[in-house]
């Protein structure tokens, strides 16, 4: 039996690297900023990059797990129950990820509500807000500027049901 774990990289610093070009450039009045600069995206140009002569990033170290049942172990799982003549029912629970999102964009501001549609049991909840319009950040709410914006997730609540339990 061979397990095999497939993955799908961009290594080509073209592929990972977005620049952008200074239109206007800000304005500053005794080192208080007054206007923010204004970019536009160009296309990837290497001879902006101070490399080595190389145009992709080395391979990342990969790791994956798995795990073989023992011949033991695949025997009890396919035993069957002595009070009812079936198979034994088995519950197996592992770790994963399930990712939900809101089905429409929504304003900054705006209340959002996104049932987390498992049956099973969360062991962890993370969240993120995105800005539509652009890839520079996903964190802050000014696109031209990181510094400038604010978090978009100014307060997080989980309910179950009608009852709020963290909030």
């Amino acid at each position: 039996n061979d397990v095999t774990f497939e993955y799908k990289t961009r290594l080509e610093l073209c592929d990972l690297i977005k620049m952008r070009a200074v239109v206007t450039p800000a304005v500053w009045d005794d080192g208080n900023l007054i206007e923010d600069a204004v970019y536009k995206e160009i296309k990837f140009n290497y001879h902006y990059l101070e490399t080595n002569g190389n145009k992709s990033i080395p391979i990342p170290e990969l790791w994956g797990r798995y795990s073989e049942m023992t011949e033991a172990e695949r025997n009890w799982r396919k035993s069957i129950d002595e009070n009812t003549g079936q198979p034994r029912k088995q519950i197996i629970y592992i770790e994963d990820f399930e990712s939900f999102e809101s089905t429409n964009p929504v304003s900054i501001g705006s209340r959002v509500e996104i049932p987390i549609g498992t049956s099973s049991p969360a062991k962890h909840v993370f969240w993120m807000a995105s800005l539509v319009d652009t890839g520079y950040s996903n964190y802050t709410t000014n696109k031209e500027n990181l510094y400038r914006g604010w978090n978009p997730c100014s307060k997080s609540g989980i309910k179950y049901g009608t009852s709020y339990r963290v909030s």
